[in-house]
């Protein structure tokens, strides 16, 4: 069954979060999240950011995440796209390792395009440079 992408999972982004990611919790009301919509989605993927990048995290959680941002990249539009590569995968270029090699492993390939995609424009741009190894680090680094 194909499903469409579109941006209306991109107003419920919070709320998938939840369902595929228990251990995050729940900081947003449902009621709050249809009028706010948008706006909840980057605070939910701000959540997910300081979640999955927590020192504490264990690599079941990790990979929760991960299939979180698979499922929502696959049926989300534009929108989710966006805010996915903006608010997660900058974040994992910045940090690297053991992050990149996470993100291969456990990203769909079509993820994972996706992140190197964005991740060599914003090499290009001269804000990461990605060392022979396929590493990225912060240009001033």
């Amino acid at each position: 069954m194909h499903i469409p992408r579109d941006d209306s999972y991109f107003l419920s982004l919070a709320q998938h979060a939840r369902r595929f990611i228990p251990a995050l919790g729940s900081e947003y009301a449902e009621e709050d999240e249809e009028e706010e919509g948008g706006f909840l989605a980057y605070m939910a993927l701000g959540q997910i950011r300081r979640f999955f990048f927590h020192p504490a995290r264990t690599p079941e959680e990790q990979t929760q995440v991960l299939a979180f941002l698979n499922h929502a990249l696959a049926v989300g539009g534009e929108s989710t796209e966006t805010a996915i590569v903006l608010e997660i995968f900058t974040a994992a270029y910045y940090y690297n390792e053991p992050f990149t090699s996470f993100f291969h492993e456990h990203l769909s390939p079509a993820a994972w395009q996706l992140f190197l995609t964005h991740r060599d424009i914003e090499r290009q741009r001269g804000i990461y440079t990605v060392t022979p190894e396929g590493e990225s680090r912060p240009f001033n680094e």
